[in-house]
């Protein structure tokens, strides 16, 4: 998630974020009685503003700040989005 909002080098909503996951070939893993993901992907973002690694910038719109994170976790979340892009193009 943190990876998908560093790539698009823009604030995203939770639905932004979602279908980019989704367009990579990542799926959220679902739990049974569990909330849709558009809604856990928002929850998840609340989670990361509390912790202070994502900022909401508008309604329902999120950014990351990158001078919350270290170079290494930064890396690693770049990475990852990399690596999953790279993964999605290979099926097509």
């Amino acid at each position: 998630m943190l990876g998908t909002l560093l790539a698009a080098g823009r604030p995203l909503t939770a639905a932004e974020v979602l279908a980019a996951i989704h367009a990579a070939g990542a799926t959220p893993r679902r739990w049974e009685g569990s909330k849709a993901d558009v809604a856990r992907i928002s929850d998840m973002l609340g989670y990361q503003v509390r912790a202070g690694r994502v900022e909401r910038v508008g309604r329902g719109r999120y950014v990351v700040v990158e001078a919350s994170m270290s170079p290494t976790t930064l890396r690693r979340c770049r990475r990852w989005a990399d690596a999953l892009t790279r993964s999605a193009d290979d099926l097509d």
